[in-house]
């Protein structure tokens, strides 16, 4: 019975932790860290990864390998382009955002605006430019330098020093776009990280526009109902 007892509670507490984790997911999204584990097989992946390049054998059609090569770091070059250009389009989003906050809160302080209570107005406010501050957190982590590997000197000497020069610069090829991999999922994924953060910020300041309306189209009707006269008690004589 015991054994039971603590069965069920241990089940009921994962499925607790599980829905706490996705709701914090939903209201804050963040990443987990790799535990060593994971980095390591990262790193053996790696690893092998190159033996079976450099095991590779292109003797059928060196040309036409080379020419698929050129193609495959080409398709990952546009990838990574293209979320360099999105990082680049967020940053100008999350900077003309600013303004447009800070008038925001002059107005709700200053009861030019809004109709709900200040400190729901500031709570609401104050998660949007929590959101909007972590977009650009990401925007900026997703520009940052990092290693990349490209064709150099090195590789077409050792390609032109060989028998098969076609064979051995296609094989460079494919090992510089697997060790590119890693950094540009990487981008990938801090640019959805800034995605998530900015929809959860448009809304924010939607869920803050709804609650002002309903508030002011909600306070006569409080009023009235708190207003109306109640029944009138009298006492028999």
């Amino acid at each position: 019975m015991k054994a039971a007892f603590i069965a069920g509670a241990s089940a009921a507490w994962r499925w607790l932790a599980k829905r706490c984790f996705a709701i914090g997911q939903v209201l804050w999204p963040w990443l987990e860290k790799l535990t060593p584990e994971q980095k390591n097989t990262l790193k053996d992946n790696l690893t092998r990864d190159e033996a079976r390049i450099d095991a590779l054998d292109f003797g059928k059609d060196g040309d036409a390998a080379l020419e698929e090569a050129r193609r495959l770091a080409e398709s990952e070059a546009e990838r990574r382009r293209g979320t360099d250009q999105k990082a680049a389009t967020y940053l100008p989003l999350v900077a003309a955002l600013i303004p447009l906050v800070l008038t925001l809160v002059s107005a709700l302080w200053e009861k030019k605006a809004g109709s709900a209570p200040i400190w729901l107005n500031m709570l609401l406010l104050g998660l949007a430019v929590a959101y909007i501050a972590n977009a650009g957190h990401w925007a900026f982590r997703e520009l940052k330098v990092g290693v990349s590997h490209e064709p150099g000197l090195t590789d077409f000497e050792r390609a032109w020093g060989g028998p098969h020069p076609s064979q051995t610069l296609a094989r460079r090829l494919l090992l510089h776009t697997r060790r590119n991999r890693d950094g540009l999922n990487w981008k990938v994924t801090c640019i959805k990280m800034a995605h998530e953060y900015l929809l959860r910020a448009f809304l924010t300041f939607s869920l803050l526009l709804l609650v002002n309306i309903g508030w002011y189209l909600a306070a006569p009707l409080i009023q009235t109902w708190l207003s109306a006269p109640g029944p009138i008690l009298t006492t028999p004589r």
